[in-house]
């Protein structure tokens, strides 16, 4: 528990900063395009739905994602796998620990929104707030209270984001092309793109792609050859 933990606070001083740069950024983007829209005399329903809110969150989430993955690549001449290599517990818990503080991250971006949302609709009054998160699809993406599905989804997503994003380094590091960071990343900013995700097919199936990609991602990390080549790695090292 002590070893996990240590990695845990190691990732949190090393990928921390920057995540938490992305998330305030993108809260106080989505912030200002509220009060924007707001200025204009729109009502509430109409400023959630504008697309400004869902880009910031979209922006947020690639800025998430990259203060994850960059930090643990070996580029311009940085070496993280051989600190990696030093720690008590082996690359591959190492990653799973690393999966749990980006999806813990990820979770912190929905959050942000979600305040930042919630607090500068108060003037319009709580029932208007409340029938605007449920009828818009971006704010209901966020909140999605008393949809299941939903919550199903965006849990799927931050596991699924989270241990792609560590893949993703741990992939690099070998000299591989990891691909599943890129593909689900594009399949959300699609959604955001369009101002949210609205219709219940969608959600379907991005909530089925997420589960394909951490099953995948999963299956790659315990698989055999994966096992072999940490091995050589760890003698190399």
């Amino acid at each position: 528990m002590k070893k996990t933990l240590s990695v845990f606070l190691l990732a949190a001083r090393a990928l921390g900063p920057g995540a938490l740069l992305a998330i305030l950024g993108s809260a106080g983007l989505s912030a200002l395009f509220f009060a924007l829209a707001a200025r204009e005399g729109a009502g509430l329903e109409q400023v959630l739905s504008q697309r400004g809110c869902a880009l910031s969150a979209g922006l947020g989430l690639v800025g998430v994602c990259a203060s994850l993955t960059l930090p643990l690549c070996d580029l311009f001449g940085s070496h993280p796998g051989l600190t990696l290599r030093r720690l008590r517990l082996s690359e591959r818990a190492a990653t799973l620990v690393f999966a749990a503080f980006g999806a813990l991250c990820l979770l912190l971006l929905a959050c942000a929104h979600i305040c930042a949302l919630f607090l500068l609709s108060a003037p319009y009054g709580a029932q208007a707030r409340a029938l605007a998160f449920l009828r818009t699809d971006f704010a209901h993406s966020l909140l999605p209270v008393g949809d299941a599905p939903r919550i199903a989804r965006n849990l799927l997503l931050c596991l699924a984001l989270g241990l792609a994003a560590a893949r993703f380094s741990y992939r690099q590091r070998r000299g591989r092309k990891p691909l599943a960071l890129p593909l689900l990343l594009s399949a959300v900013l699609v959604g955001f793109s369009r101002g949210g995700f609205g219709t219940w097919e969608q959600d379907l199936l991005l909530g089925l792609f997420a589960l394909l990609v951490l099953a995948h991602q999963l299956y790659a990390l315990f698989a055999p050859e994966e096992e072999a080549e940490e091995e050589e790695g760890g003698e190399e090292g």
